[in-house]
């Protein structure tokens, strides 16, 4: 199974929903999530499911190894907190003994080098980075020259 873990709920949700349609699929099948009180992912079934960060330390105490995922993506990671650095510190444990994980680690502001550094230790593991280019829109800011009631108009 391929996890991906976003630190707010409803990012889970609705990257959930969006992976279902773009695969033609059903929420709850093949594709699923987790967030705290609720999930929707059937075992056996779901290949891509979408969790908070949260619940993926959850399942890391009852698996260690985090064996049903063969992908994880830990998205948003500049977006920092306790439970993302205890992923990622518990990740480059995992991967000594899971030779076959293979780890992602997104965003769209990490500072990319430090992470590598991170994960490129032990030596015998390096780390990859891989940048794709975003697109840059103008921005016009204008603004009222006195105040009125009805901005929207």
């Amino acid at each position: 199974m391929v996890g991906v873990t976003l630190p707010k709920r409803v990012s889970v949700i609705n990257i959930a929903n969006r992976l279902a349609f773009n695969m033609n699929a059903n929420v709850g099948q093949e594709v699923g999530y987790s967030i705290r009180f609720d999930s929707n992912y059937t075992p056996g079934l779901t290949n891509v499911k979408a969790l908070t960060d949260g619940m993926l330390v959850r399942e890391m105490l009852v698996d260690p190894l985090l064996s049903q995922y063969s992908v994880l993506m830990i998205d948003d990671c500049h977006e920092r907190s306790l439970y993302t650095d205890i992923i990622l510190g518990l990740l480059k444990k995992i991967r000594v003994k899971r030779k076959d994980l293979k780890i992602i680690i997104s965003s769209a502001t990490i500072e990319a080098q430090l992470f590598k550094r991170f994960f490129d230790e032990p030596p015998e593991f390096k780390a990859q980075v891989v940048e794709v280019a975003g697109r840059v829109y103008p921005v016009e800011i204008f603004y009222l020259d006195k105040p009125c009631k009805d901005y929207v108009a």
